[in-house]
């Protein structure tokens, strides 16, 4: 059988990664997650990513939660104003961490370990005046 990668195949491979590599997350209290692939056209060739991120207090410090920490102060955000819940229809999200390069807050849902949503932190900073959250 022959096997061509593509984009299904990178999933499920992808998939069978991070299970495969559960017991070095153990051994090392980090979360591992296969990234994003490429692969050419003929389905010969693939490469994919490999992300790591040390857990603290149970959640992994990813790209967008390390970001947040470095660029908070410069945005004017507050410890008060990042653990307040941000409300949309009848969810309450809270804010993840934050994209540089698009001036983003990451936002989801707080029973999910990752965000679901972007918001831009004009926005946010309007929405915490109208709250009263300083």
């Amino acid at each position: 059988m022959k096997t061509t990668l593509d984009k299904n195949t990178l999933i499920k491979i992808g998939k069978e990664i991070e299970q495969a590599l559960a017991s070095i997350e153990a051994k090392y209290g980090i979360k591992i997650k296969a990234g994003n692939g490429t692969y050419n056209e003929l389905g010969t060739h693939a490469s994919m990513k490999v992300e790591m991120a040390t857990i603290v207090n149970g959640s992994p410090v990813t790209r967008d939660v390390s970001d947040l920490i470095s660029y908070r102060s410069l945005l004017g955000l507050s410890d008060t104003q990042l653990k307040y819940p941000v409300r949309f229809g009848n969810e309450n999200f809270i804010v993840y961490g934050y994209k540089p390069r698009t001036h983003k807050l990451t936002i989801g849902l707080p029973n999910q370990k990752y965000a679901t949503h972007e918001m831009k932190v004009d926005a946010f900073k309007a929405y915490m005046e109208k709250e009263g959250v300083a």
